[in-house]
């Protein structure tokens, strides 16, 4: 059984997801470890999302320049402004 929850640590993937995929992004978690950032989508919302993520692997994924760049821009907004509340939330 293929679980719900699909995480990637690659930001290139998660813009890609964003982009294309109906499956938008849940949350993102760090660890305190790495202090690497894991992406959290729900597959179940977007039944080609594993062949989403195949075909970007392939590099044979479709997706317009403008809307990844712009997924882009929100994933780092996003990184930066939760990574700021981890950091106080773990001083």
């Amino acid at each position: 059984m293929i679980p719900q929850t699909f995480s990637t640590q690659s930001l290139a993937l998660a813009c890609a997801i964003h982009t294309v995929s109906l499956s938008k992004l849940e949350c993102i978690e760090f660890s305190q470890e790495t202090s690497r950032a894991t992406f959290h989508f729900d597959r179940a919302k977007d039944p080609s999302f594993d062949a989403i993520i195949s075909q970007f692997w392939a590099r044979q994924l479709p997706i317009d320049a403008l809307s990844y760049f712009e997924a882009l821009k929100y994933f780092k907004s996003r990184l930066y402004q939760e990574k700021t509340d981890f950091r106080q939330s773990h001083q």
